[in-house]
């Protein structure tokens, strides 16, 4: 009995750790790139059907010290269902983030980074929940050939106002952030699966 208590214990700590690496969830995204420019971005509206996924617009703000990313979707809920019962464990549920190509090879490479707000299931059970509720917010950065993507960092300074994401990133979380300048090319996805279907929006649609 002692035995069992420890390992359900054991378990549900694991259950509790943020997803540190995973491999590339989404391998049939096309990667399309823009660069930072002035930073602020229109995608065509109602190109997914999942508002929440929806982008209208994308801001990228330079200063000093801080990255500023605003992410305006078509909606924002007040809360989603996680875990779906046709998902199996392990996989990405929900996903809206934005990649730096810090190399600008408009590839995605070794080095490159992207900051995050995803949730995979580790859990069986349905939750429902608003976006920053159960997510993970992260700053990721890409190995073996883009392939993968380890996690380096917390976004701790993520909040929502009306139908809009507010993601501030300190310079000081890795170096890399320092090379990122209004020549550096982006792309922001969002991503939602459910074990049935696979749905998805992407900036810019097209070079």
């Amino acid at each position: 009995m002692r035995i069992r208590i420890l390992l359900t214990v054991f378990i549900g700590l694991l259950l509790l750790i943020p997803w540190s690496a995973y491999t590339q969830p989404d391998q049939t995204t096309s990667y399309t790139f823009t660069k930072i420019g002035d930073g602020t971005f229109l995608d065509e509206p109602g190109d997914v059907s999942q508002a929440f996924l929806d982008l209208d617009s994308l801001t990228v703000q330079l200063t000093a010290d801080t990255i500023k990313v605003s992410l305006g979707l078509a909606h924002i809920p007040d809360r989603l269902i996680f875990n779906q019962e046709a998902l199996e464990i392990k996989t990405l549920n929900y996903e809206w983030s934005v990649t730096f190509d810090i190399d600008n090879s408009r590839s995605i490479t070794d080095g490159d980074l992207f900051l995050s707000i995803s949730h995979f299931k580790f859990r069986k059970e349905l939750r429902a929940s608003d976006i920053l509720g159960i997510t993970q917010k992260n700053l990721w950065i890409f190995e073996k050939g883009g392939n993968n993507a380890v996690n380096i960092g917390d976004l701790s300074h993520t909040h929502i106002k009306n139908n809009t994401i507010l993601i501030s990133v300190s310079k000081d979380l890795h170096a890399s952030l320092e090379k990122i300048d209004e020549s550096t090319n982006i792309h922001f996805r969002s991503i939602y699966k459910d074990g049935r279907q696979h749905y998805r929006d992407i900036y810019p649609n097209r070079e």
